[in-house]
This record gives C-alpha cells, structure tokens and sequence, in this order.
C-alpha cells in the first residue's frame, strides 16, 4: 500500500496533467536548439497514450531505484514526441520503416536529444553508487515500449 502510495505521489510530482497542453504547443527547432510543436501529426488521444505510456515507463525505472527529475521527463516527453512526429505519423510509420530501421532511427534521435540528461545520471548515480547506465537503460526501455505500441497498433489511430 505505502508503495503504491510512493509512486503515485512521485509520478505526479513529475508528470502533471496540465503539462499536455505544453506537449501540444510544443516542438523541437534543431538550428535554434529549441521545442516548439511535436504534435502536428498527432491526434491529443495519440499524444495521451504516447504520455501515458512513458510514465508507465518512469514508474519501472522508480522501483528500480531511478528518480527522473520533473525537467528531465518533461524534455524526455516532448523528444519522444517530436521523434514521432518526424518519423511520420502512427498509422504511416510502420508502412515507412521497418521496425529494425524505425528502432535506429529513434534511438539515434533520442540519444543525441538526450544526451545531456544521459551524463548528468550517469554522473549521479555514480556518485550515489548504483548503476551507472541506468538512465540509458530507461531511455531503451520507453523507446521498445513506444515502438512495440506503434507497431502492434496499441495506440488509437483517431
């Protein structure tokens, strides 16, 4: 119960329901290194499940001792959106990619968006003395979570 009651209290200090409004405003601008909309090909149903599946992620990731700070889920969020975003749309990507290819082309993305977020835990953990690479372990994790969703059509498509 207190466990139930731990997590339930970080996921929501973390991820808060009025952040789905920035996620739908919101898109990364590579030469100006800036967010500025990563839903234009996405419905707000896809854009939900596409957040509520990450969280699900951050809650395995903080019983296995990983504490996500609020900015980093928040930039983690929106990268996993304008990835999609730019690899098409739910229903496209799979026609487009083969998973193999969609599953480099995302990880790729999300480490080079990442990967400041990737050395500060490191460097975090390290000092705390648990597993270095247990951001990037996480980061795997939400991207297999994500594209196994999008290629097993787990995500609504209205």
């Amino acid at each position: 119960m207190f466990k139930k009651l731990a997590v339930w209290l970080y996921l929501r200090s973390v991820s808060k329901k009025e952040d789905i409004d920035f996620f739908l405003n919101t898109r990364y601008d590579r030469e100006k290194n800036i967010f500025i909309n990563p839903c234009e090909r996405l419905s707000i149903k896809q854009v939900l499940a596409i957040i509520e599946s990450v969280d699900q992620e951050i809650i395995k990731s903080y019983l296995l001792g990983l504490k996500i700070s609020r900015e980093h889920v928040i930039k983690e969020k929106i990268a996993i959106l304008y990835i999609i975003n730019e690899l098409g749309n739910l229903h496209s990507i799979p026609k487009r990619f083969e998973f193999e290819e969609a599953m480099s082309i995302f990880s790729n993305k999300l480490f080079e968006i990442m990967k400041e977020e990737m050395l500060f835990y490191f460097q975090k953990l390290e000092k705390q003395g648990l597993i270095k690479n247990m951001y990037n372990c996480h980061l795997e994790s939400v991207k297999d979570a994500i594209l196994q969703a999008i290629y097993n059509k787990q995500f609504p498509y209205m």
